[in-house]
C-alpha cells in the first residue's frame, strides 16, 4: 500500500517541480514532507494500536522517496559534464 500512494507522492512532487521549474525547492519540501512524517512517526509510535500504526507505516513508505526523482532530474539538468552527473547521481 505505502508503495502505491508512493507512486502518487512522485507524481505530485514532480507535477510541482515542473510546474514551478523550481526543482531544488521541490526537493527540500518532499525531505522535509518525509522528515515531518518521521518526527510524528517517533512521537506517537508506542501510543497507537495496531491500525493506527500500519496507517503511520504506510505513511513513511509513501513519502521515503517522494523527493528521489526529482532530486535525480534536478542533478541531470544542473551538472555540467558527463562525468560530474554520473559521480552526483551515484
Amino acid at each position: 500500500m505505502g508503495g502505491a500512494l508512493a507512486l502518487v507522492v512522485v507524481f505530485i512532487f514532480a507535477i510541482i517541480s515542473d510546474r514551478t521549474n523550481q526543482r531544488g525547492m521541490s526537493v527540500m519540501v518532499a525531505q522535509l514532507c518525509y522528515l515531518t512524517v518521521l518526527i510524528v512517526a517517533r512521537s506517537i509510535h508506542g501510543q497507537i494500536g495496531k491500525w493506527p500504526n500500519y496507517v503511520l507505516w504506510t505513511a513513511i513508505n509513501a513519502f521515503a522517496v517522494g523527493y528521489h526523482p526529482v532530486h535525480n532530474t534536478w542533478l541531470q539538468l544542473n551538472c555540467r559534464e558527463p562525468e560530474e552527473r554520473s559521480i552526483s547521481i551515484a
